[in-house]
């Protein structure tokens, strides 16, 4: 079996702090940038790209941390190759989070040169069919090709700890929800 992450180039940029993971409880991925002179006002915006490649940068992390945690299966836990996948630029619904003048002025551009849904989608069916990969879980693709990932997305320890907070979220949530069924029946 296999599992397949959708990447991005833009995990680069992004960045985790584990501790406001934590202490928002998922709500937030980092601190906020605080207001200086030069970025008073962008300080406090939602900055869309910025939210899109701190969590691309999650999903390198959470393939670090599965390829080593799944490795060899037996006692090692299942034997699962996992993988991440770059698209590559993709005309999405997640233009509707830009501005309306930046989505006019590049609707052109994504129109002509960017990959459609299904033309992005030909990279997740090949990681998760190709025998090729057979034996290169972790393997992060472009186009079928391996690139490298960012040096802060190999970060093991890092990965494991993501892992963990994802892991006691999800068991927190699944008590919430436990406990609200059992007041409703």
């Amino acid at each position: 079996p296999r599992v397949v992450i959708v990447g991005s180039r833009l995990e680069q940029r992004g960045e985790i702090d584990i501790d406001v993971l934590t202490e928002t409880k998922g709500a937030s991925i980092r601190r906020a940038v605080p207001p200086s002179a030069e970025n008073q006002k962008s300080a406090s915006k939602f900055n869309p790209v910025n939210a899109y490649a701190n969590t691309k940068h999650a999903n390198m992390l959470l393939l670090t941390h599965l390829a080593e945690r799944w490795k060899g299966g037996a006692g090692a836990g299942p034997n699962v190759e996992v993988f991440a996948v770059t698209p590559g630029m993709v005309d999405t619904g997640l233009w509707r989070h830009f501005p309306l003048w930046y989505r006019i002025l590049t609707y052109p551009v994504r129109a002509t040169a960017l990959r459609t849904a299904e033309e992005a989608a030909d990279g997740v069916v090949y990681a998760a069919t190709a025998k090729a990969l057979d034996g290169r879980s972790g393997a992060y693709l472009s186009d079928g090709v391996e690139v490298e990932p960012s040096e802060g997305s190999r970060d093991e320890k890092k990965a494991r700890m993501l892992f963990q907070v994802c892991e006691r979220l999800m068991e927190d949530d699944r008590q919430r929800r436990l406990e609200n069924s059992i007041v409703l029946q």
